[in-house]
């Protein structure tokens, strides 16, 4: 009986040490964690600012007297440049995110200006593509708002993006309802729908989480961090609203969500 005594208690020391080297371990990792976002928020503007440097000088160069090899070499730079920029872009914004650094700024805007924005990046986006993109904005939808138009922007770009880039044919529908307003306020709902190559229903959820697309070919085949989506959920959850998706595979997609 004293010796099974004696092995319990042995037993229990042991798993207690056990436990605290992991509540230790897990500090550590939480801290370094930690420690990584603050940096690289911190250093947001250390890393954007040479980028748009490098981006600024070869459009200057681009405007003299080149060869047409030097002229290729040039056009070639800035879009790799302009890859780079994106990519640092969107590391940035989820680290901030992630470091809780990143907050809404309302100010008053003209929705309609944010729509003539949209379209024009969208229609560079398009290229090639036998794609039609549609805007459906229901008649009542105020003019004037005061909310994040940035952010709500960066929103939509992502999301229509994400659309047509994984779009070959058909078309992108974006659309803007009015579900609830008053004087003061108006609650809407954005959704996005494409004819796309759709999404695998137990891929919905890890599509959302940071670095995560839907599949591993995906990236090879169509590019990105996948932090878009990541980056979009977010966005939306500072505002108050949720991003939700649903999808058929091989038929389309359609990705949503409710602001006020």
């Amino acid at each position: 009986l004293v010796a099974d005594i004696t092995e319990i208690k042995q037993a229990q020391f042991t798993l207690q040490s056990m436990n605290q080297e992991l509540e230790l371990r897990t500090r550590q990792a939480e801290s370094a964690s930690a420690a990584k976002a603050q940096f690289l928020a911190n250093m947001s503007h250390e890393l954007r600012t040479p980028m748009n440097a490098v981006l600024g000088m070869l459009q200057l160069m681009r405007r003299t007297d080149l060869t047409p090899r030097q002229v290729d070499y040039v056009d070639k730079s800035q879009i790799a440049a302009k890859s780079l920029l994106s990519i640092l872009n969107d590391i940035l914004d989820f680290s901030k995110i992630d470091a809780g650094k990143m907050t809404l700024d309302p100010q008053p805007f003209q929705f309609s200006r944010l729509l003539d924005d949209l379209a024009v990046v969208l229609s560079a986006s398009i290229g090639e593509k036998n794609i039609e993109v549609l805007f459906q904005v229901t008649s009542q939808f105020p003019k004037e708002l005061i909310g994040d138009a940035l952010r709500l922007k960066q929103i939509l770009i992502n999301l229509a993006s994400n659309a047509i880039k994984f779009t070959d044919r058909g078309e992108v529908v974006i659309a803007v309802d009015s579900i609830a307003s008053d004087e003061q306020r108006v609650t809407a709902r954005f959704s996005i729908q494409d004819s796309g190559i759709g999404i695998p229903s137990d891929k919905l959820e890890t599509i959302f989480e940071g670095f995560s697309q839907a599949e591993a070919s995906t990236t090879r085949r169509f590019g990105g961090t996948g932090l878009g989506l990541a980056i979009s959920r977010r966005f939306v959850e500072l505002m108050g609203g949720q991003l939700t998706v649903h999808s058929e595979l091989g038929k389309c997609s359609c990705f949503s969500f409710e602001v006020t």
